[in-house]
């Protein structure tokens, strides 16, 4: 921004970041083109609405870390762009089953008071990782991980059985990440 000599205000900034989060040619592209338009003019958030769509890309990891997290508001951004960019269900259900039963198997040594210690060696989890499950661990009961596969699994099946890619239970897994929503959430079944 400063390279290309642009004014912009902090939410039209964070409107940028998150159109072009994880594409950084497309962003440059995107600034340059913004130099031809506005080259000495403030730019405000309508106009780069109006000039720019959603460029940002992700990869099926950072949608579980979002999960993880309980960044719900970046796990359905991700979660969509993975849609339009027509990223395979089947890839980001193996990518949610696997941080799932690892979640799975540190919450059931969690509730049996074993250290996790030897658990995060065996499972393969470095330490870089270790906060995000940390954090999924603290909000998180045995029975919402649970929850959590039966609807990963029920999401599976109507792809297998019915050929039914169902985003929008994968969007409610999503949510149920979060032991608010799954309070109030988990009882929907999406058919």
């Amino acid at each position: 921004i400063q390279h290309y000599g642009l004014s912009l205000a902090r939410d039209p900034r964070e409107m940028l970041f998150a159109l072009y989060e994880g594409n950084l040619l497309a962003a440059d592209q995107a600034l340059q083109l913004l130099q031809l338009l506005s080259p000495n003019e403030p730019i405000d958030c309508d106009q780069l609405s109006q000039y720019f769509e959603d460029q940002s890309r992700f990869s099926v990891f950072q949608l579980t870390d979002a999960m993880l997290n309980n960044q719900q508001d970046k796990a359905q951004h991700i979660l969509s762009q993975l849609k339009s960019e027509g990223v395979a269900m089947p890839i980001i259900l193996w990518s949610l089953f696997k941080e799932l039963a690892v979640l799975l198997q540190l919450k059931t040594a969690q509730n049996k008071r074993e250290p996790l210690q030897g658990l995060w060696s065996k499972l393969r989890i470095w330490d870089k990782r270790k906060p995000i499950y940390q954090n999924a661990l603290n909000r998180l009961e045995l029975n919402h991980v649970e929850t959590l596969l039966a609807g990963a699994s029920a999401i599976e099946l109507k792809l297998k059985q019915q050929g039914i890619e169902d985003w929008t239970g994968l969007s409610h897994i999503s949510l149920l990440f979060d032991a608010k929503a799954h309070a109030k959430l988990a009882h929907i079944t999406l058919d």
